[in-house]
This record gives C-alpha cells, structure tokens and sequence, in this order.
C-alpha cells in the first residue's frame, strides 16, 4: 500500500505544479511556462534595466528564425530561459540536439555565481536534447504556438530540464 500512496502523491504533486502553467493555446495569448525540474516555471517580475519579462522574435525569411526570452525575478529568485530555433518552414516536432545554427537552449540562475549557474547549449561541452512542437503556424495572423521537452546537461553541473513547456506568441 504505501507505494500507490507514493505513486499518487506524485502525481498529486505533478499536477499541481501542471495547474501553474498557462494553458497550451494557440490564440496568440503571448503566453509561456514551463516545468524545470519538475516545479512550475512562469515569466514575472521584472526590473528598471529589463521591463520585459517575455519576449518572441520571428524573423520570416527563407530560415523561418524563432525566439523566446523570459526572466522570472521574485523576491531572491532571478532567473532566464531561451529558446530558439530556425528553419521552422512548417508547422512540424523538430528534435534537438539540432546543430548550433538551427537552434539552442539556455538557463541562467542568476544567483548562483558560479559556472553552474549558466546552462548555454552552445558552449563547450554541453548538450541538448529533446523535442519543440509548433501546433500552430499562421503568419497571415501572426501567431506560432508550441509545446517543447528539453534537457540541457553541463559536464560537473548535472541536467536541466524543461518539460511540459508552452507557449503562444502573438508576433
């Protein structure tokens, strides 16, 4: 018995964290979040020098260029997600590791102030896999909407991940 305690507690605990998310809609919402390492990730906050805390760039000529820039600064907790991908010519799951001119991840925690407190994709010796989604790709509107799962792993720092991840931009 007190495994199936465990087993629901867990997803119990999932759940909640999901709940934290915006949904996953393709209205053009300029929405994002995110779970990364398992705890609910969402833009907020923001400062004199940055009063932007979500920002999506497409660039559509023939690379079909895509970011998002989010800050969350509450309190002591200051820290940054990118992401970004090019090629996206159609509405399709494009898997990573893509190599660095198709598209790369990062997390900063700014307060730790070490070298494991900055997970770039594109730096030595560091990898990233998994998977973004467009569900929605109307440039006649303007609007790309997504789903992604990613981890990003740094030699003697361990893994971020980034999964259950959303967003919908309104371009």
């Amino acid at each position: 018995m007190p495994l199936l305690l465990a087993a629901s507690c867990k997803k119990d605990k999932l759940a909640d964290e999901l709940s934290k998310l915006p949904p996953a809609t393709q209205t053009g919402a300029n929405t994002f979040g995110c779970l990364v390492n398992g705890k609910a990730w969402v833009p907020q906050g923001g400062c004199f020098l940055c009063p932007s805390v979500l920002k999506f760039y497409y660039y559509n000529d023939n690379k079909g260029e895509f970011s998002i820039s989010a800050t969350r600064k509450s309190g002591s907790i200051h820290e940054f997600v990118s992401l970004g991908v090019t090629h996206i010519t159609q509405k399709k799951e494009y898997q990573f590791p893509l190599d660095t001119l198709k598209g790369g991840c990062s997390f900063l925690d700014f307060q730790l102030q070490t070298s494991c407190g900055n997970f770039n994709s594109r730096q030595l010796g560091t990898t990233l896999s998994g998977t973004i989604r467009f569900t929605k790709r109307d440039l006649n509107v303007g609007i790309l909407s997504g789903i992604f799962d990613l981890q990003i792993a740094k030699p003697n720092c361990g893994t971020i991940t980034l999964t259950n991840g959303r967003f919908d931009a309104k371009l």
